[in-house]
């Protein structure tokens, strides 16, 4: 015995705890026993799952892993395959026209009723639903902003003199904070200059508390940060290039600023001067002759923020890394374009700290340009619809779209799960922009079609919309149906509709599982690999005039070694099994991976499509087609192949597999037959 089959399985698994997601799925591909191991462990597994999925563990009892790994998997694939018409709906009326989203928790304030607060409930993590009200609210509320995890309400009002003042109350109270020693902050010193208008934006960050106030009779704007328990002062700015901030972390602010053609973030110290600035694209040098370009921030939520600290919740939002918005809007274009051009970049708290720490070489006083920047860190979308800077439509890594008034996007920038990993070019007619804007920072990309909405927000676990006339919330919280019990049984999926059907792809790894069902999926081709945990998809076909509602597993790779999970026999209506035409070893796993699946289920043959992908490289070809053909008709199977890159006969893959499940399955029958009891 040599090498790593002399070293106990317990004791590789223990190390493989130390190493983060990406790297457990890289050392477990060494060799069979590695990979063996993981596939083993769901302890492991969780770990990664975790991270795919941008959670942080929690505390659910002596619940073992297994049993939060499946919980884990079900919250994922709902995110993943979230549908409105299936989740949990509540309608929240509009008591007011000051309202605000942060986290799981929604308010709203008029001045007859004062606040009441929402918590939007989760009931996979334990976080019930709550309802109160703060009626008497002895100040005028011109603004407002909270964070449930410091009982914190942080209220503007502008006062007779015209002056503004922040007021620091208790969420559950609405009396002053107890913790807070001046409960009334304003600006040390000469009191700023009166306005007759204000427009404010406000952030709590842990100890600080930041408000930016842009007034109409004022060409400055005021930046103020407080330590909120002191009531210590520690940043004052008044630039009139400012357009919007958020904390960047415990030490620094990020800013945004337009000035001239030069557009840019600024990371500016809480209680030093400012380190260094990223430069966004310059913009266009007929700007500013057809109106204003404006630029705003949003990030949420901060990283001290929980929806409830209970000891039963199994897992919640990492904030160890977060999504910045930067929204781009030409105003009052309408005159030269037909709307408003407008545009979203997205970038990664991990990449602008990486940036900080290692400058790019082209760096100039701790200016970074656009080109040694943007390109790789950043993604830029052109958008139809852009939200206003009240609109809470990022939560962690995860930002949503509205495409249209009853259709939405959501991007999830977490690294480990994105699939869009390819170049996009943006703004090609130069319309806001000087040259043509391109960027690669990967994500994940999601459909969600939702009722005739005025805006769209996120939350942690739900979707939230604004109704057209702007008089209620409809809130969509997504729903699993795995939270209540920890057997076998709540493996099984849910009762579904005569139309739909789950679909399981696999295959050997690396063949283009994951491109092909992307391809299909969204019309787009990822180039580059990164290995597959388990993913889902959903997608409506209309197939022989009737509309399917398609859910598609992506799995990880198969070697004859792998133990098939169970989840991707029971419950599955037809198989999609890949090899590649220029690989003979994952052609010949297909007969393996088969033979798994017939042993598993106890059928004799199940509704399958054997799929050779990649014949783009049919120079590297080593299966021909005839192979395939054979293949198939041994086990009564359709065949085709494909690529993904050219888009070949993708649709075909998956009109084939709803057709050989039409064929074994009867009339009005939803489910696939009961798999038998097999004693070997």
């Amino acid at each position: 015995m040599t090498g790593l089959e002399s070293i106990p399985s317990e004791l590789i698994e223990a190390v493989s705890h130390q190493l983060d997601a990406l790297s457990i799925v890289r050392f477990a591909q060494v060799s069979r026993q590695l990979w063996r191991i993981f596939q083993q462990s769901s302890a492991l597994q969780y770990k990664v799952q975790l991270e795919l999925t941008g959670l942080r563990d929690g505390h659910f009892g002596n619940t073992g892993s297994a049993a939060r790994l499946d919980m884990l998997k079900a919250y994922r694939a709902a995110w993943q395959g979230f549908n409105c018409a299936r989740s949990a709906e509540s309608t929240v009326r509009m008591s007011g026209n000051l309202w605000e989203l942060v986290g799981n928790v929604l308010a709203t304030y008029n001045a007859q009723n004062g606040f009441v607060f929402n918590r939007i409930p989760s009931a996979l993590r334990h976080v019930p639903a709550a309802e109160w009200s703060i009626a008497d609210v002895p100040i005028r509320v011109n603004d407002f902003t909270m964070d449930l995890s410091q009982d914190l309400l942080l209220v503007v009002e502008v006062t007779s003199s015209r002056s503004f003042v922040a007021h620091l109350l208790s969420m559950q109270t609405g009396r002053e904070h107890p913790l807070a020693r001046n409960t009334h902050l304003s600006r040390d010193g000469d009191a700023p200059g009166p306005s007759s208008s204000y427009h404010f934006q406000l952030r709590i960050f842990g100890e600080y508390v930041g408000l930016m106030a842009e007034s109409e009779d004022e060409e400055d704007v005021q930046l103020l940060v407080w330590e909120w328990k002191s009531g210590a002062l520690k940043k004052d700015l008044c630039k009139e290039d400012m357009t919007s901030f958020a904390f960047l972390n415990n030490r620094n602010l990020l800013i945004s600023a337009v000035i001239g053609a030069e557009a840019e973030l600024r990371v500016v110290g809480i209680e030093g001067p400012q380190t260094c600035s990223f430069k966004l694209p310059v913009l266009a040098a007929d700007a500013w002759e057809i109106g204003d370009v404006e630029v705003m921030i949003l990030t949420e939520p901060p990283p001290s923020w929980t929806a409830a600290s209970r000891p039963d919740e199994p897992f919640s939002t990492c904030h160890t890394d977060r999504l910045f918005v930067v929204s781009v809007r030409g105003s009052g274009w309408e005159t030269f374009y037909a709307s408003e051009p407008k545009f979203l970049l997205c970038v990664r708290l991990s990449s602008l700290l990486n940036l900080m720490e290692n400058p790019p070489e082209g760096s100039i006083d701790g200016a970074i340009p656009w080109d040694q920047w943007g390109r790789s860190n950043t993604r830029m979308l052109r958008v139809p619809q852009l939200p206003d800077p009240w609109v809470c439509f990022v939560y962690g890594q995860r930002c949503i779209i509205q495409t249209s008034q009853a259709r939405c996007q959501i991007l999830d920038f977490n690294p480990l799960s994105a699939q869009m990993v390819h170049e996009k070019t943006v703004d090609k007619r130069r319309r806001i922009f000087e040259q043509p804007v391109i960027t690669s920072a990967p994500f994940a990309l999601s459909s969600v079609e939702i009722c005739p909405s005025a805006a769209v927000m996120l939350a942690e676990d739900a979707i939230v919309t604004v109704s057209p006339d702007e008089d209620s919330f409809t809130v969509f919280s997504v729903r699993t149906h795995h939270f209540a019990f920890y057997s076998l049984a709540t493996a099984l999926p849910p009762p579904m509709s005569a139309n739909k059907r789950r679909i399981a792809v696999l295959g050997s790894r690396s063949v283009g599982k994951s491109s092909l069902i992307i391809q299909y999926c969204t019309n787009e081709f990822v180039e580059s690999y990164y290995p597959t945990i388990e993913s889902t998809f959903a997608k409506t076909v209309n197939f022989k005039n009737t509309d399917y509602d398609c859910e598609i597993i992506d799995t990880a790779g198969q070697d004859e070694f792998s133990i098939l999970n169970s989840k991707h026999a029971i419950g599955i209506h037809g198989y999609v099994l890949v090899y590649s035409v220029s690989s003979r070893n994952s052609f010949d796993m297909i007969q393996i991976v088969y033979d798994k699946i017939i042993d598993f289920c106890g059928v004799t043959n199940i509704p399958c499509v054997i799929v050779g992908s990649k014949v783009d490289l049919e120079k590297s070809r080593q299966v021909k087609p005839e192979e395939g053909q054979k293949l198939a008709k041994h086990n009564d199977a359709a065949w085709v192949e494909t690529s993904a890159k050219t888009n070949i006969n993708v649709g075909k893959v998956f009109e084939l597999c709803l057709s050989e499940i039409e064929k074994r399955t009867p009339n009005n029958q939803a489910e696939p037959p009961a798999n038998r009891c097999v004693i070997m």
